[in-house]
């Protein structure tokens, strides 16, 4: 570790790995750290923010939270800066589904938040919704503030790229994501090339996601876009 508390990414990929979490031990932890960092994200004041137990309720047993219709991806410190295996970093990888298998929900659950001025890219390159995928709930766990920027860009890294990986062993051809600008570019430095879909906004016409913007102002308010992953260096 160097005096800025930054450990060599040699360190991070030897004592950190990367797994599929969901029908596993740690499918609750990540499910709770997502619902303890999104919680942050609806007020400043803690006293107004909701229960983490409301936020779990709401993003992490959704309809796209079965195990056909996504995984949990997690890395997971094992022992390297911690006395037990401890979760660092989550994030979920949504699949597209044919409206004609899937009449309750959207293709994809960005399909409720954001608003395409034609038909969604895939459509467009003659892929089917079942040839696309998203991600989601982007969570790196702070712990005892001991990662710094550069172990938090690794730890992203092995996220992606776990996802990546799944979603081409899977027939994905095209991978969303709706993102802040400060998470975009916490992925460029984790090495994860990006492109912005231009002509992409937030819906007005949509009920639910009127209120998921209303309960997460933190987040919504800064302008998220969509995104398309295209690939994550090594």
């Amino acid at each position: 570790m160097d005096m800025l508390g930054t450990y060599p990414f040699e360190f991070i990929d030897s004592q950190f790995k990367t797994l599929e979490a969901s029908g596993t031990e740690w499918e609750k932890a990540a499910k709770k750290a997502v619902a303890r960092g999104y919680a942050r994200l609806s007020a400043i004041n803690s006293i107004d923010r909701l229960s983490e137990a409301e936020v779990y309720q709401m993003l992490c047993e959704d309809g796209y939270g079965s195990q056909d219709r996504s995984v949990i991806i997690a890395v997971v410190d094992c022992g390297g800066l911690s006395k037990k295996d401890e979760l660092a970093g989550t994030i979920r990888l949504v699949f597209g589904r044919d409206e004609t298998s899937s009449k309750e929900l959207p293709a994809l659950d960005a399909m409720n938040f954001i608003h395409l001025p034609s038909q969604w890219p895939h459509q467009l390159d003659g892929y089917s919704h079942n040839q696309a995928a998203e991600l989601g709930r982007y969570t790196i766990v702070q712990k005892n503030g001991y990662l710094s920027y550069e172990n938090k860009t690794r730890i992203t890294n092995m996220l992606i790229k776990k996802a990546m990986d799944i979603a081409k062993s899977r027939g994905v051809e095209y991978v969303y994501g709706i993102m802040p600008s400060l998470v975009n570019r916490i992925m460029t430095a984790s090495g994860v090339n990006t492109e912005y879909l231009d002509g992409s906004r937030l819906r007005e016409d949509n009920l639910y996601a009127l209120d998921i913007f209303k309960r997460f102002p933190l987040y919504w308010n800064n302008s998220p876009k969509l995104y398309r992953f295209i690939s994550v260096k090594s």
